[in-house]
């Protein structure tokens, strides 16, 4: 059996040895030997960062100037690529908050677009869990038998911003707003603002000098040089182009003074949104359905392209081009940052071409060359599932 003085004697010496390490320490920590070895590890530490540094320096600069480049590139390829195209953007974000509409806006403003920003409403979207809201709608637009009132409202959204005016149809205030009943109300119930820029074709339409449609289509507001009474031959097709683009003109004048979406050729939807379930974010239903409904316009050869040649005045309305599957020219899907998941997502349940980075040099030009005929697919920087841009378009 152990003793009490057993017990002393291994106490004592516990103390002893962990004095004895203290003093080791001491000696071994002063001694020069370790003073080395930790000079030479601090100098080779500072070393490697100083390196470190200097590689990240000329790759800082390497990717500057490839920005820079890129850009001039684009600068060129870039320049009236939109001609003849307006693109709606939808989006969910706050006006405050949304640096992505004023990029995509400046973009497609750059490459001879018009933009139009079609802001829904960040927490309520379009309103259809409001049972005031949709029942006004369906008042207007009642409901399809088998089909989610999601798709039937996308569908006649597309239909309403896609139309233009042709033949003899009036072009007064009024009779222009019956073409937007469903626009009409959404803006109404504050579901969505309409911010449209047709300022510079109205200006382009403007330089043809086109006659007025305020007294009437008459003879008298034939173009120069035309016979008065029935032209006929060529006096008949420049009076014919001349009136057809007055009442473009005219309806462009209408609509940015209506803040209406008239005659989009292209959506861009950004509209994904945070704040279902678990806090995951999920596109807007009635946005997707708009861009399906865009997307089958296009591929039927449903959606009206304005060209115009100043010294014609010429106005060409190609239709029933059926586009090859594999490019993309109407719709496109745009994310960055927390939200790209959910578009990428997105971009492969419905099949529409998604750009996840559009702040770069790259995807700015993505997303203008998918817009123009670039194949389809998904594409940005830094995620699985993407290439880094699409090929360059044919045409």
């Amino acid at each position: 059996m152990y003793n009490f003085r057993y017990h002393l004697v291994t106490i004592v010496s516990i103390f002893a040895a962990l004095a004895l390490g203290l003093l080791l320490g001491v000696a071994i920590t002063g001694s020069d030997l370790v003073r080395d070895a930790s000079d030479n590890l601090a100098e080779s530490l500072t070393d490697q960062f100083n390196e470190l540094s200097t590689t990240n320096e000329n790759l800082t600069e390497q990717l500057e100037s490839q920005q820079l480049f890129s850009r001039g590139l684009l600068g060129g390829w870039e320049r009236a690529r939109l001609e003849g195209r307006t693109i709606a953007i939808l989006t969910r974000a706050h006006e405050a908050s949304d640096p992505l509409t004023s990029e995509l806006s400046a973009l497609i403003s750059r490459c001879g677009g018009v933009p139009v920003v079609v802001r829904i409403d960040p927490s309520k979207g379009f309103g259809l869990d409001d049972e005031a809201t949709l029942s006004a709608l369906k008042q207007l637009l009642p409901e399809v038998e088998g089909e989610a009132y999601e798709a039937t409202l996308g569908r006649a959204l597309a239909n309403e911003w896609s139309s233009v005016v042709v033949a003899d149809e009036g072009l007064t205030p009024a009779m222009f707003a019956t073409r937007y009943p469903l626009t009409s109300l959404l803006v109404e119930k504050k579901r969505i603002t309409v911010t449209t820029a047709y300022q510079p074709l109205t200006e382009a339409l403007g330089s043809l000098g086109l006659p007025s449609l305020a007294g009437g289509e008459s003879a008298a507001n034939t173009p120069e040089g035309a016979e008065a009474g029935e032209p006929s031959g060529p006096a008949a097709e420049a009076v014919s182009e001349a009136l057809a683009l007055a009442r473009q003109h005219a309806a462009y004048e209408l609509a940015e003074g209506a803040q209406l979406p008239y005659g989009v050729n292209g959506v861009i939807d950004t509209a994904i949104f945070s704040g279902s379930t678990g806090g995951q974010p999920v596109a807007d239903a009635v946005a997707t359905q708009i861009t399906l409904a865009f997307e089958k316009k296009g591929l039927a050869g449903d959606l009206h392209y304005l060209s115009l040649a100043t010294h014609t005045g010429a106005v060409v309305w190609p239709s029933g081009a059926q586009e090859p599957s594999n490019a993309n020219r109407y719709t496109l899907l745009v994310q960055q940052g927390d939200f790209a998941n959910a578009t990428l997502a997105l971009s492969q349940e419905t099949g529409i071409s998604c750009e996840l980075s559009p702040f770069e040099s790259m995807g700015s030009y993505g997303i203008v060359a998918l817009l123009t005929g670039a194949e389809k697919g998904a594409y940005g920087l830094g995620r699985t599932d993407t290439v880094a841009f699409p090929p360059i378009p044919s045409r």
